[in-house]
């Protein structure tokens, strides 16, 4: 009986075993393949389709323009840190032996689990701090001032600002009129791509903001 009782044990042992060895295996792998389409993304968007795209007409590649891609792009850097978390929490046991032995000192995987989810705490105070030190230090280079700045000295249609930033598709919503109307407008390309920021495309073809505001606010639409 007791012979049963320690090879059913180690049978459920041996289980558990490769059972956490299969889900560390899936998960290595996904961070693998998420690691390697956000390289991938990277560079796409810095070589194959670059800003400022002088050729006079957007860049698409299976039907997404780079501004897609970026937006992949940070939803894998997210799924990254949620799969590096994974890793490290399926890890922890090892990582509490690895830094007892390091520090000389007597395992206390309570404690280091503590100074853990500080750490994380911590991190995730200072990321969101200095992105918001970050965001007041963001100049408009037509006029030098902060682009976020309450006195944005933009013209306003109810609580919607156009602005170097705001893209081709925002501005011809705010006048409630199409792209293609606004574009034609402008004298733009036809196939100018609708969510190019207007600052960029100011610079490209020679018109001013103000022009987009006196076309999307005029009652008449010029």
């Amino acid at each position: 009986m007791f012979d049963v009782a320690i090879a059913n044990f180690g049978f459920v042992f041996k289980g558990m075993i490769m059972k956490r060895n299969t889900m560390n295996f899936w998960i290595d792998l996904f961070t693998f393949i998420v690691l390697f389409a956000k390289i991938w993304t990277g560079l796409l968007v810095h070589y194959v389709l670059p800003p400022g795209q002088g050729r006079g007409h957007a860049l698409e590649l299976w039907g997404l323009n780079r501004h897609a891609y970026g937006v992949i792009h940070f939803y894998l850097a997210i799924a990254m840190i949620v799969l590096v978390v994974i890793h490290v929490w399926l890890h922890w046991s090892w990582i509490c032996n690895t830094i007892a032995c390091l520090l000389n000192k007597e395992l206390n995987p309570s404690r280091y689990s503590l100074y853990a989810i500080m750490f994380l705490v911590v991190a995730t105070l200072l990321t969101t701090a200095s992105l918001v030190l970050v965001k007041t230090q963001v100049v408009d280079i037509r006029d030098g001032t902060n682009a976020y700045s309450a006195d944005v000295k933009s013209e306003q249609h109810g609580d919607e600002i156009i602005i170097g930033r705001t893209t081709l598709i925002e501005a011809a919503n705010i006048g409630n009129m199409s792209v293609e109307q606004l574009v034609d407008k402008l004298n733009l390309p036809k196939n100018v791509d609708p969510e190019e920021r207007l600052g960029r495309l100011k610079r490209e073809y020679g018109f001013e903001i103000q022009d987009v505001r006196k076309i999307v606010l005029s009652p008449s639409k010029l």
